[in-house]
């Protein structure tokens, strides 16, 4: 196996553990070419072109008569990429007003059931614990519906 052969495997991408087993060299041995030389693997693009494309976006044209298939072919994507999200928005979308959560979740407690928390004097760890969140979530969620707490023990 010739220096230029294993190098030229590391910049396309193979790593140094693939290439020695490949060829039963030892791993020190190509991890040895490869530091002492000055190539580096080709950088890939990790992020998707799906990721660009906004669920405000999708919903926006949706709404506007757009097909999920014209979405794709303006946004350059293969046929059927954005079939499971423009499915969950337009469900999403059917079911009423979005609510700021994540995509595609539904709220397991109703403000108003939050709001009876409040008024029953539980503390901000309880609240946290009955939503199954972290106190910054919970911050937020209170917030949101218009109550200000604040944690125990904080000054």
């Amino acid at each position: 196996m010739t220096r230029d052969i294993i190098l030229k495997r590391y910049e396309r991408g193979m790593k140094p553990a693939q290439i020695a087993a490949s060829d039963g060299l030892p791993l020190d041995f190509v991890k040895e070419i490869i530091a002492t030389s000055d190539v580096r693997p080709i950088k890939r693009c990790k992020q998707r072109k799906s990721v660009l494309v906004t669920d405000d976006e999708i919903a926006r044209r949706l709404q506007d008569g757009e097909t999920r298939y014209a979405i794709e072919q303006d946004f350059d994507l293969t046929p059927g990429t954005l079939a499971s999200r423009a499915n969950r928005i337009l469900r999403d979308l059917a079911d009423g007003p979005l609510k700021p959560t994540k995509p595609g979740r539904k709220l397991k407690h109703s403000d108003e059931e939050v709001k009876g928390w409040v008024d029953e004097g539980k503390t901000l760890a309880d609240i946290r614990k009955l939503l199954n969140t972290t106190y910054k979530a919970t911050e937020k969620r209170l917030a949101g519906i218009g109550i200000q707490m604040e944690r125990e023990g904080t000054r």
